[in-house]
Order: C-alpha cells, then structure tokens, then sequence
C-alpha cells in the first residue's frame, strides 16, 4: 500500500522528524515530496505531495501559512513539512499549528541540520520499494483478472507469498472516466485511493485498460442494500470533485479464487452503465437478459440479427434514425403503452404513431407481431452493445 504520513518516522535516518499536527490525517497517501519554492503550490500539485517549506528564499508570515495549507487542502496534498533552526524558520507559529490542527491537516517539524537531499532521497528510496512491492501485487491481479477461471495451486501459492488472505469475501467495482478527454491519472489514482483508505482492503486500487478496478473487503458482511450504499457514496463523492464516471459492480466474491470472474462482472456492468443504462452506476444483476448478449463472443453473429430485424437503421447514427430508436425503447420500456410512452417522450400520440409506422415503413417488421416486437427490443439492446464494442476496439 502506498506510504503513509504517519509511516514517515520509520524510515531510518528520518527518526528526528516530529509529527507536530493532524493526528486524523496520519494515513493520508504520501506520493512524492515537493519543495515549495513559491507561495501558490496549487499548480504544481497533483494530489499526495508532501510539501517542504525551508524558508531560504520565502519568509512566511502566519497568514502565509494559513493559506499554504488552505491551498494543499484544495489540492489534496498529504502534508507539510517546515524546518527549524536558528538561520531562518526559528519555530513554528502556535497560530498556524492550532489552524492546521483544525483542519486535520499533518505538519512535521524536521531539524535544519538533516540535509534536504538526504531527506528527500530517503522518502523517494522508500516510495520506491514500496511501488516496486506493489508491482508484483498488481501483476498477480491482472493475471487473475485476465484468467477468470479457475486459479492453479501454483497461483494460490503466489497469492500466499503476496501475504494476501485467500478466502476474504470482496466487493468489486470498475470505474470508468465518463470523459477521457482531459484525465489527470494521478489525481484519478490519488483521490480514488484516498476514498478506499477508510476500508484497509488488502487490495490496491489497479489500473485496468480505461479505467480502475476498486476492492474493498466485505468482513463485515455488508448485505446489498448497504453495498450499494457505500458505492453510491463513492460515486457522489467522486463526482462532486470533479471526477465523473460509470461505475460497476460485481456480486461479491468469496475469496481470491472468485476474484476474476466478479472482475469480469463489474467490467460489463461499468460498460452498459456509461453506455446504454441510462444511469451511471449499475449492479451486474442488473443487466437482466444483457448479461446473454455481452458473453456472446461472435459479435457477427449479433450484428447479422440486429440487421434483419432494424435493417437500415442498425448503426445508423442521423438524427431521424436516432429518434426512431429511442422511441421504439420508451415504446418497450413502457410495456407498449402508447398514452404512457407519449407521455414519457412529451409528444402528443400521433407524433409517436407516425413515428413507429415510420419504423415499419423502413424495416418492413410489425410491431403488432409478438415475436417480431420480441426480437426488435432485442435487437435495440445488442446493437449498443454492439456499437460500443467497437468504440472501444474490441
């Protein structure tokens, strides 16, 4: 797991640094030190930097102090550290300790005598060999990700040297970036471990293709309503800090030797969810008769059925097309009510029977035909999954 605050102390030649403030920001994700050169850090910060204030070049006032702090807040650095000597910061204001302690914010006085270089050397050495240790632990998951089958006694080994814990029940879930555009990936990486922190899941937030897969544990066996709580939770939170995202979730896995196959789960639902649930956030069991669709391999196969019974309008992307499409799903999704899908859509009746003659005209099936309506509704839900399949090179 990443290198934590209060984990600071241990390093061996560290043993002078002194926790002054922040006693509840002790397990906050340290990823890099940062020397703060200039007053405003807040472009420099990604999220996890542990700030060093020397006062060499910058003398700080206690309002320049609280603003500092204010500042990596925002930015969600881990913490700061100010040195002390006789030639510049002689000692740290009680005014800017009381107001960092305040915000939970950690503050470490270290000796001026403890050469900067060496400091950092050291915190860098050991976040090095902490990723280096992490490595292997993501490694590992990606082989059981990408093998959902089955794990060999040999695997079950690795996972036992991985000091993991074999038959611990696990939640899952994948989140996806709704817009990948603009992703800082360490602010994503950052925040989202900073949000499992309260879980000590054994288990690291793992990069996976467009996304990040999340695992926390389920000792406390959590029925499902209060699964979905805490995802939710997550999610607002996410979104409120200006990360929005699909996110799905897997049933939960007994142990290591489940893991794959609930990876697999949260996978297909976090995909349907950005694309075609009309929600952002879906449960695998969820996706009902999807489930079928997505597990079917010969995507040819349901491109030639979704043809047949849509015809020209299969991937066709024109605004009339669309319309059609979107009507003929309120029409099924409001177990072909006409009044109830009008009235969904906001249009008056005639609009929505023209609309769906204008579909029988096109694709020559009839929606009066039981069978026929069947294979149409069908047909709506493969095509998007479908379709986003190849948006995303499948």
């Amino acid at each position: 797991m990443p290198l934590k605050i209060s984990e600071i102390t241990d390093i061996p030649g560290l043993e002078a640094f002194q926790l002054c403030t922040g006693d509840v920001g002790r397990n906050n994700n340290v990823r890099w030190p940062y020397v703060a050169e200039n007053r405003e850090v807040g472009p420099w910060l990604s999220g996890g930097e542990l700030i060093f204030v020397t006062g060499i070049n910058l003398q700080y006032s206690i309002a320049d102090y609280q603003r500092l702090i204010e500042e990596a807040l925002e930015y969600h650095a881990a913490g700061l550290v100010i040195l002390i000597g006789p030639e510049f910061i002689h000692v740290i204001p009680e005014a800017v300790l009381t107001f960092a302690e305040q915000h939970d914010f950690p503050i470490f006085e270290q000796p001026y005598s403890l050469p900067m270089v060496k400091v950092t050397e050291l915190i860098c050495n050991r976040i090095i060999q902490i990723d280096l240790a992490e490595h292997s632990l993501r490694w590992f998951l990606n082989q059981v990700i990408e093998s959902p089958r089955a794990l060999s006694s040999l695997f079950l080994q690795r996972a036992s040297k991985l000091n993991l814990t074999i038959d611990t029940p696990l939640m899952v879930a994948l989140i996806l970036p709704l817009d990948e555009s603009q992703i800082d990936l360490s602010a994503w990486t950052y925040t989202l471990n900073r949000l499992l922190e309260p879980f000590d899941c054994q288990l690291p937030v793992l990069e996976y293709q467009d996304g990040w897969y999340l695992f926390v544990d389920n000792k406390t066996e959590r029925d499902d309503e209060q699964q979905m709580q805490l995802w939710r939770d997550i999610k607002v939170s996410l979104t409120s800090q200006g990360f929005p995202c699909a996110l799905g979730i897997s049933d939960t896995a007994q142990g290591i030797t489940q893991l794959g196959l609930a990876a697999q789960q949260a996978k297909q639902a976090a995909q349907f969810a950005r694309n075609n649930a009309g929600k952002t956030m879906l449960h695998y069991s969820e996706l009902g008769i999807n489930k079928i669709f997505i597990a079917v391999d010969n995507q040819a196969l349901l491109a030639d059925f979704c043809r047949q019974q849509l015809g020209p309008l299969f991937a066709n992307e024109t605004t009339q097309a669309i319309q059609i499409k979107q009507t003929l799903t309120a029409y099924f999704e409001n177990l072909c009510s006409a009044r109830k899908t009008a009235e969904c859509l906001a249009i008056h009746r005639n609009t929505l029977q023209h609309r769906l003659q204008k579909f029988e005209q096109i694709t020559q099936r009839k929606l009066n035909i039981a069978q026929q309506r069947l294979s149409i509704q069908n047909a709506l839900i493969m095509e998007s999954l479908i379709l986003d399949d190849n948006n995303n090179g499948k």
